[in-house]
């Protein structure tokens, strides 16, 4: 028995799951090892993309505006009209300021919460309480 499950915690980890392969695979696994239960995202979401799925392109432009004006970002998508490229162009400006996750969820509406970390959140909290059982890998 492990130190947090003597001290009555139980462990769920969440993953990435960027692309398939090995590593991936070896993540999953090895994680499984260390934690009570484990869950990732669906395959080819890491949890930038994650929080940017779903959610609606007037919506992405406001909060992904407000970074921009505050921390310089550079998003030229913000003027164009395609969702898509600028759902891209902010999936690598919060990989490449990894300090942002909270801001952007923080600016979020709250009628307008991304379903893919609905979904991990809602999973984890049934794996927390053994309503469910993983490891899991989520669907989009």
């Amino acid at each position: 028995m492990n130190c947090l499950a003597q001290l009555g915690f139980r462990v769920i980890a969440a993953l990435d799951y960027d692309k398939a392969g090995s590593g991936a695979d070896d993540s999953f696994t090895a994680a499984q090892g260390v934690a009570d239960e484990v869950v990732r995202l669906p395959l080819g979401f890491a949890i930038e993309r994650a929080l940017l799925h779903g959610i609606p392109g007037s919506v992405l432009r406001q909060v992904m505006g407000t970074l921009n004006g505050t921390w310089h970002l550079n998003l030229q998508e913000l003027g164009r009209p395609d969702d898509e490229k600028l759902r891209s162009a902010s999936v690598k400006a919060l990989k490449g300021k990894s300090g942002l996750h909270a801001e952007y969820v923080e600016l979020l509406p709250l009628a307008a919460p991304p379903p893919v970390i609905v979904a991990l959140l809602a999973t984890i909290a049934d794996l927390a309480g053994g309503t469910r059982k993983g490891p899991l890998t989520l669907e989009p």
